[in-house]
């Protein structure tokens, strides 16, 4: 059967493995000079710790509901599943980067450290200069709550960029697929048979901890299907961005038994997304094939009517799922939903005007208390102003253009893997058009790795193995450190 490593562009699966197998080499051909060096491997073929802790992350991001589980000890911040990861694994972190050495991270230079420092600032201006109102509102503790959480997700953020290494990008997006399949299939079970296996085998798992049950249904409406998250926008965003990567492979990959692996994935991932009755669900895909299709339009114009088929077989996995889409796209103008966003815009005008350049304050606005607003962009308007929401709309475009850099190197293993973050970065832009992204943790997190792995893609390896002539044929010899753009 066709491993994940077998079905990626052979020029991506080759590189990978080329660089281990020269590093093995050239551990033994360079001898204890070469070891001393620190010849490193790839994840997983690596004694590193602190990328293994990055695929524990995953793991609990892709197949824990962990914004549902609160432990039963305090860390400092609040006790969700998360942040008590998170605290550990940034301690670890901090140990290893005091300590030095081949397993303590490396600090890359980015524009988007930059995007996101100003991104910050602005937030914490935004509580600073409404500091006396927020306190007579009582709405300072949710700010501070809210910018904590805003720092955990860039703290993520910077832990991937100086963990992760260029070689290590493929193997990191092989695993995170790997873990989106389970979630795709976990969520078509729940729209199958109404059984949410991720709270089911959480609260076995997680025994002692606090697990607050999965969304109720409404009476008279559809059960909701929420996957792992709290909400089914949620749980169709992130299947939708994992569909995006593996629509950059399957478009890639050469032989016949490749495209077929990653036809399956992308079923699994479509049908996932799709039965969540989501319109995200379908928005999403459409905007990473539009950046496809202007970077290499013959390439993908090319398996477009093999889409098609892949359509009739979501209709068997997760039958009506694609009906009730399209019943939804038909009566958009007349929805429920959209006079409801349509209803919040006169409602936040006035704080919009009062306020124009910093906002209300970060975190103070409460949609259980105003309007529910399902737009990313408007909340950081209203929020933090004009200036926030171009910050914000500032990371996602330079995340774009660091991701697209990488797509552009004649490295076919770079140039792969950078697409594959354009359209999925393309993605995001749209999901955050659609609903509050960073109101449900799942997205945010992810959207903090794939900006992450755009930066680290966009780098050079950091060590190279050079082939030259020596006693008893070829012997490959560990060259100097490259210097990082």
């Amino acid at each position: 059967m066709a491993t994940f490593d077998e079905a990626l562009p052979k020029g991506v699966a080759a590189g990978g493995r080329a660089t281990a197998s020269r590093t093995r080499s050239g551990a033994r051909g360079a001898g204890p000079a070469a070891v001393a060096e620190g010849v490193e491997r790839a994840w997983p073929r690596t004694t590193r710790i602190l990328p293994w802790l990055l695929a524990a992350f995953l793991v609990m991001l892709w197949l824990v509901p962990f914004d549902s589980i609160t432990a039963p000890f305090s860390v400092g911040v609040d006790s969700k599943l998360d942040r008590v990861v998170l605290v550990l694994i940034v301690g670890i972190w901090v140990v290893l980067a005091a300590a030095g050495g081949r397993h303590g991270p490396r600090f890359r230079r980015s524009p988007l450290n930059l995007a996101i420092l100003a991104l910050v600032v602005i937030a914490m201006a935004s509580i600073a200069t409404q500091l006396g109102i927020l306190t007579n509102l009582g709405a300072l503790k949710l700010s501070i709550k809210q910018l904590a959480l805003l720092l955990s997700y860039f703290t993520f953020f910077f832990f991937v960029v100086t963990v992760a290494r260029p070689q290590e990008v493929r193997n990191l997006l092989r695993l995170m697929l790997a873990l989106a399949c389970l979630t795709a299939l976990g969520t078509i079970y729940e729209y199958r048979f109404h059984t949410n296996l991720f709270f089911s085998l959480s609260a076995s798992v997680f025994k002692g901890f606090t697990i607050a049950p999965p969304a109720a249904a409404m009476p008279f409406a559809r059960p909701p299907i929420v996957g792992p998250t709290q909400a089914p926008l949620a749980d169709a965003t992130i299947l939708a961005i994992a569909l995006s990567f593996a629509l950059v492979f399957l478009f890639h990959a050469k032989r016949r038994r490749d495209q077929l692996l990653w036809y399956i994935a992308c079923a699994l991932l479509l049908a996932g997304a799709l039965a969540t009755g989501r319109k995200s669900s379908v928005l999403i895909p459409v905007a990473a094939l539009i950046a496809l299709l202007l970077h290499a339009p013959r390439r993908a114009v090319r398996f477009l009517p093999a889409l098609l088929l892949l359509v009739a077989l979501v209709r068997v996995i997760a039958p009506h799922a694609i009906s009730s889409l399209l019943y939804q796209f038909e009566t958009v103008s007349t929805s429920t939903s959209t006079a409801h966003r349509t209803e919040a815009y006169p409602a936040i005008t006035p704080l919009i005007l009062s306020h124009p350049f910093l906002g209300i304050g970060y975190g103070s606005y409460d949609p259980h208390k105003y309007w529910i607003l399902d737009n990313q962009y408007l909340d950081w308007l209203v929020q933090t102003g004009f200036l926030g929401l171009a910050a914000f709309i500032l990371l996602l475009v330079t995340g774009a253009a660091v991701a697209y850099r990488a797509a552009r190197s004649k490295d076919p293993t770079r140039e792969v893997l950078g697409l594959a973050l354009v359209g999925a970065i393309a993605g995001f832009a749209v999901a955050c058009a659609t609903f509050d992204v960073f109101a449900f943790p799942q997205a945010p997190y992810l959207l903090m790795f794939v900006l992450a792995l755009a930066v680290v893609a966009a780098a050079e390896r950091e060590r190279t193995i050079t082939p030259a002539v020596g006693e008893g044929g070829d012997m490959p010899l560990l060259c100097a450190e490259r210097s990082e753009p």
